[in-house]
């Protein structure tokens, strides 16, 4: 057995153990998925349960802009654990639901008695938690006529009069969005506030301690929290599926011919993050032709990105052709499978905290972002990645990690730049970096795809098909 194979058959192992951790360590929580219908859209959702003994009551979750169920079942699972039924819901145009996003309060209060009904919560009192965009729906709906018992309010902007009689807000010290030091504490009113120091916008969902002090707060007592164990367990088994990630075109790349030589990247790493700050420019334009505003912004900055690439390339842009007659049945059958190993792994990895399952309303979606992606994939494939191969698999990756990081964080100084700063640059930085970690693994998986060697046309295939599959359930439409 090879280096190779040991480092692959240690990292299944890994993923196996921790898969069993997580099972075993939630034996007593039972997770149930499905669909409600409210006025013309159809909601999914996700709920959390005792496995054995009557409910105490119910809580409702709300999440952010962007966010899906899974984002929200960190605190779901734990409240099942204490003897709650938790329900969490793809919020119109998120996740797996159908329609457009729509926070009306009528749409609001319209989808919380289609989960009342569907999921026969009855009528009695709830304890609703939102994130972000959730908390504001969580307080519309609590100034409405829905029984309230208590109120969770993470990481979103509060009204200076709580809007429930028991009201708790938790705010995250390094959020990007909503900064605790903008607001003044003294002037609220009815709120017990909690500042987490060192969260952000995101991590505020899967922290421990957070999840502790909202469960005091509603429980009372002592409450069962078994959200670091979840956590150590659900971090392990995501690296060791990304790991794994990286692995694959070791096993599924079509040997061509010999691997490119690199040279010159220097040049294509200014040039591209100087192009890169066109990402604001080209940002509308897509978002009127997607109307996904995540993948939109990925979109813009790689297609902002490709333009310096192209800059620096011009003399070899009749390679394609050259590349193209390499591209035989057999590279494209390597290609797709290593898109859907790919996809099952960081299915794997990311689902325990954001949704990337596709489902039947995102598949137009996902295949115009296809048909977007593979243009500004082929040209970092062919005219970029293959100046970045060098002497060492570890530093043409790097050099690739460079590329993207620059590249990315020139395009939002500058979208910080046209924005003037706000909550939607904050949101952009929180994209941008999700999109960093998310691109690590592909970067890794693409650099040993052309290391193998194979075709670049053939890799930028598997990536295209990657990410379309990747960002259709995460963006909104709107």
């Amino acid at each position: 057995m090879d280096r190779r194979t040991q480092i692959a058959a240690t990292l299944l192992l890994l993923y196996a153990l921790t898969t069993a951790g997580l099972a075993a360590l939630d034996y007593d929580v039972a997770v149930r998925e499905g669909y409600a219908r409210s006025e013309g859209a159809e909601l999914r959702y996700v709920e959390w349960a005792p496995r054995s003994g009557a409910a105490r009551g119910a809580v409702v979750l709300y999440h952010g802009f962007g966010g899906s169920s899974e984002m929200m079942g960190w605190l779901g699972a734990e409240f099942a654990r204490n003897g709650y039924r938790a329900v969490a819901y793809d919020n119109r145009g998120h996740g797996k639901s159908s329609s457009r996003l729509n926070h009306s309060s009528a749409a609001l209060l319209a989808d919380l008695e289609a989960l009342r009904s569907g999921l026969e919560l009855g009528s009695g009192v709830l304890v609703l938690v939102g994130h972000s965009m959730g908390g504001m729906a969580v307080q519309s709906l609590a100034e409405s006529d829905v029984p309230v018992q208590a109120l969770v309010v993470l990481a979103s902007r509060p009204r200076q009069t709580a809007p429930a009689p028991r009201s708790l807000l938790v705010l995250a010290g390094l959020d990007e969005i909503f900064s605790p030091r903008g607001l003044d504490l003294g002037a609220l009113q009815g709120w017990e506030v909690f500042i987490s120091p060192w969260d952000d916008h995101l991590t505020v969902l899967y922290s421990p301690g957070v999840i502790q002090v909202v469960l005091e707060w509603v429980l009372g007592g002592d409450p069962r929290n078994l959200s670091s164990e979840r956590l150590a367990l659900a971090l392990a088994r995501s690296a060791a599926a990304l790991a794994l990630l990286a692995l694959i075109p070791a096993y599924t790349a079509s040997r061509i011919g010999q691997p490119p030589r690199g040279g010159g990247w220097s040049r294509l790493l200014v040039a591209s993050s100087l192009s890169s700050t066109a990402a604001p420019l080209l940002y509308p334009a897509l978002v009127l032709i997607t109307s996904a505003p995540v993948a939109a912004y990925v979109l813009a900055v790689l297609y902002a990105q490709s333009i310096g690439v192209l800059a620096v390339s011009w003399r070899r842009l009749g390679r394609v052709k050259e590349l193209a007659q390499g591209f035989t049945p057999r590279v494209l059958a390597s290609s797709l499978l290593t898109a859907c190993l790919a996809y099952a792994l960081a299915h794997e990895a990311l689902q325990p905290f954001m949704n990337v399952e596709l489902s039947v309303h995102r598949a137009g979606t996902a295949a115009l972002l296809f048909a977007l992606l593979f243009v500004p994939v082929l040209v970092f494939e062919v005219y970029a990645r293959t100046q970045l191969l060098a002497t060492s698999w570890a530093q043409a990756f790097t050099r690739a990690l460079a590329l993207r990081s620059l590249g990315f964080a020139a395009a939002w100084l500058a979208t910080l730049a046209a924005l003037g700063g706000g909550g939607f640059a904050g949101y952009l930085l929180i994209v941008t970096m999700v999109s960093l970690l998310l691109l690590l693994p592909i970067d890794a998986a693409a650099t040993s795809w052309l290391s193998r060697p194979s075709t670049p046309v053939g890799g930028a295939l598997w990536v295209s098909l990657l990410l379309s599959a990747l960002l259709a359930p995460v963006t909104p439409l709107t």
